[in-house]
C-alpha cells in the first residue's frame, strides 16, 4: 500500500440496524464514513423508492457518508430455481446497478446459488462449471455498459466457497468488471483451512473489495461468527498484507453478530488492529 495510502473502515448498514439514520449515527460514532447498503428500511437496497432513495441520500449528506457498494443478493437462491427465476434475478440486478449510480457506488455484490441436494457441499473443490459461468456473461456485460464493477463474493452455503471457486470463475469471466469480492472468514466457514494467507494468495490479483468478519469452529465441527479478535480468523495478518499489497480503498466490516453492542466491540476491534498496523 505505502506509507501514504488511504483506506478507510466501512460497515453495511444491516448489521447495525435495518433503520438507516440509527445505523448511520452509530457508524459515525464508531469513526466510520463509508457503508454499503444491501438491507434498508426492511427492503433490499435496489427495491427502495423513488422517495425513500432521497430521503436516504439526505441522510448520508447529513451524516457525511459515502455509499462504496450495494449488496445484491444476484443468484443467491436453490440450484434447481436458478433457471426459472433468472430473468426476475436480472431485473433485480439492474436495479442494484441503477441503485449504485444513483448513490455514486462503483460496486455492485453478486453471489452464486446455493448448493443443490446430494452435491459435496461446502469445501468441495469441485469444478466451476461452464453452465455456472454463463449466468454472469450478461450481468457482466450491463456491467461494462453502465460503468459498475461486480465483485462475486464467496459464501460457505454458495457454489462459489473457497479462493479456488472465486479464481477460477473470474478467470473464466476475465472482464475488468467483474472481479473478487473476497471475504476470509467466509472461506474458513466453507472449509479453507488456510483463508489466509494461501487463500488471499490466490484471489489477490482479481480482488476489487473486501469484507471482514471473524468465526470460530464449535465442538460439533460447525463454525460460528463471533466478535473480531476473538475467533480463529488473523485479521490483523490479513490488514498487514493489504498494506504491504498497495490496497487503498474500503475495508467493510460484516461481523454477522446480531447485536449492536457486539458490533460495537468489532468494530473498535478492527479499528485498533489498524492503528496498529499504521493506516
Amino acid at each position: 500500500m505505502g506509507e501514504d495510502a488511504m483506506w478507510e473502515l466501512g460497515i453495511v448498514t444491516d448489521e447495525i440496524d435495518d433503520d438507516l439514520a440509527k445505523a448511520l449515527r452509530l457508524a459515525r460514532e464508531w469513526g466510520m464514513k463509508r457503508v454499503e447498503f444491501r438491507t434498508v428500511w426492511g427492503k433490499g437496497a435496489w427495491n427502495l423508492t423513488h422517495f425513500e432513495k432521497k430521503e436516504a441520500l439526505s441522510l448520508l449528506d447529513g451524516e457525511g457518508f459515502e455509499v462504496v457498494g450495494i449488496g445484491a443478493q444476484f443468484l443467491k437462491i436453490p440450484h434447481e430455481f436458478v433457471k426459472i427465476e433468472y430473468d426476475a434475478q436480472i431485473d433485480n440486478l439492474k436495479r442494484a446497478m441503477e441503485a449504485a449510480q444513483i448513490f455514486g457506488a462503483n460496486l455492485v455484490r453478486v453471489l452464486s446459488p446455493l448448493y443443490p441436494a446430494r452435491s459435496p457441499g461446502p469445501g468441495s473443490t469441485g469444478t466451476v462449471t461452464d453452465e455456472l459461468v454463463s449466468l454472469y456473461r450478461l450481468p457482466v456485460r450491463l456491467a461494462e455498459k453502465g460503468g459498475v464493477t461486480l465483485g462475486i463474493e464467496n459464501q460457505s452455503t454458495t457454489q462459489i466457497t473457497t479462493s479456488e471457486h472465486a479464481v477460477r470463475l473470474a478467470e473464466k469471466i476475465d472482464s475488468k468488471a467483474f472481479g473478487i469480492l473476497w471475504d476470509p472468514a467466509n472461506a474458513l466457514a466453507g472449509g479453507e483451512a488456510d483463508a489466509f494467507p494461501a487463500g488471499y494468495e490466490r484471489v489477490r490479483s482479481r480482488m476489487v473489495h473486501i469484507h471482514l468478519k471473524d468465526a470460530k469452529c464449535t465442538e460439533s465441527g460447525r463454525f460460528q461468527w463471533v466478535v473480531m479478535g476473538e475467533g480463529e480468523f488473523d485479521a490483523a495478518g490479513q490488514l498487514r498484507r493489504l498494506k504491504e499489497d498497495g490496497y487503498e480503498t474500503t475495508v467493510t466490516l460484516e461481523p454477522h453478530l446480531g447485536s449492536v453492542d457486539k458490533t460495537a466491540r468489532a468494530a473498535n476491534n478492527l479499528r485498533r488492529m489498524m492503528t496498529e498496523i499504521g493506516m
